[in-house]
């Protein structure tokens, strides 16, 4: 079983792939085409990650930051439904993570900053941050800092929930009986 966390962006579409022992199966950093138009650049994006992604799987998402401002929101809320719609076609299951979640998880902290989910990303999780970014001001991938926490609390839950418990720390499985909960929620409401 692989376990797949999904940062979504047009500028550093970002996405890891661990096993069942939280090893990195794959790490996935796609970068649109600058010269495109948006509604093409965000097919772009999509149909390339797609190729990794195989029918019916099941995938974190960070959600999206439904208080964010700025020009990027709108390419943000365009890729974002692009591939949910896709994820649907293929016939997979993802489960959206809000991002102070995902920070949560990653620190301790909901209100955490990139470079402090990183920084504990790589302590907690012992996970080297790729040095390839698309920040100028960060040397180390803040997006696939948030990829990994994501594919790891898709593991982390799945063990924990409907398969031989792993360790992780008190407000990780804190986050996890959030995440529970929320699911049973969905699923009762859809009766």
């Amino acid at each position: 079983m692989r376990f797949i966390g999904i940062d979504p962006s047009v500028s550093g579409f970002a996405s890891v792939i661990l096993d069942e022992n939280a090893n990195v199966i794959k790490e996935i950093y796609i970068k649109g085409d600058k010269n495109l138009p948006d509604p093409q650049r965000f097919v772009e994006v999509i149909e390339k990650y797609l190729k990794h992604i195989e029918e019916g799987e099941t995938l974190f998402i960070e959600g999206f930051a439904y208080q964010g401002k700025g020009r990027g929101v709108s390419k943000a809320y365009g890729i974002g439904w692009l591939l949910r719609d896709r994820l649907i076609q293929k016939k997979c299951y993802y489960l959206d993570i809000p991002p102070t979640r995902l920070k949560k998880y990653a620190s301790d902290n909901g209100r955490a900053s990139k470079e402090e989910v990183v920084s504990s990303v790589e302590l907690i999780f012992d996970y080297d941050v790729p040095n390839y970014s698309s920040r100028a001001n960060s040397p180390k991938n803040d997006d696939m800092a948030d990829a990994y926490t994501l594919a790891r609390m898709a593991r982390d839950y799945y063990c924990n929930y409907y398969g031989t418990k792993v360790d992780v720390l008190p407000f990780q499985e804190k986050v996890l009986k959030d995440i529970d909960k929320d699911i049973k929620e969905n699923i009762n409401n859809t009766n």
